[in-house]
């Protein structure tokens, strides 16, 4: 899966899962609100009784459509990806490449790069 896509790829987590967050959410302030202040087994149950509600069928259905997932579309899933293209280094190294500027390296290949070019200017 390509990173920074799953909120995307993955509907339940966004479409479905964060209102029911947030209605528990909701209903835990009411129990605050109210004293409790302790949540057991019981008050959970009782609580998500009531937020559970967010999760109907027609809220899940609809964001599947809304994804391009169900039924499937994969223009539309691709269309709502951000692909960055990733080009892999020069591995000649010039005169040019003499210059060196500190930045954290990601890939090995980086580091090794930072490693010949301080070799250079050593």
């Amino acid at each position: 899966m390509p990173s920074h896509s799953s909120d995307k790829l993955q509907s339940l987590d966004v479409g479905c899962f964060a209102p029911l967050k947030e209605a528990y959410g909701i209903e835990v302030m009411r129990s605050i609100q109210n004293g409790i202040h302790y949540i057991d087994k019981k008050n959970f149950l009782d609580l998500y009784r009531e937020s559970r509600k967010a999760l109907s069928s027609k809220n899940i259905c609809s964001r599947f459509a809304a994804s391009g997932l169900v039924s499937l579309d994969p223009q539309r899933v691709l269309d709502k990806l951000t692909i960055k293209n990733i080009t892999p280094p020069d591995t000649a190294y010039g005169p040019a490449d003499i210059e060196w500027t500190a930045k954290t390296p990601y890939t090995t290949t980086e580091v090794q790069r930072q490693m010949e070019l301080i070799k250079q200017l050593i």
